[in-house]
């Protein structure tokens, strides 16, 4: 995952992580035959990314905790 250039880039990849992760969803619940078992651990890696940059966007906003 790249640094994010600002607060609003930051949301932006927040923003596309999270569709991405309801996409996959969505595909695995209209057809869960169709996938193996790995087909998680990208929906697993998107998520963790996502909250990532959460914490990046915290720390930005002096909000760690």
């Amino acid at each position: 995952m790249n640094k994010p250039k600002n607060i609003h880039d930051a949301l932006s990849k927040i923003s596309r992580k999270l569709s991405a992760v309801y996409g996959d969803i969505g595909l695995y619940l209209d057809n869960p035959g169709e996938y193996q078992p790995e087909f998680f651990e990208d929906v697993k890696t998107c998520a963790m990314d996502a909250q990532m940059l959460l914490t990046w966007v915290r720390d930005q906003l002096g909000e760690s905790k």
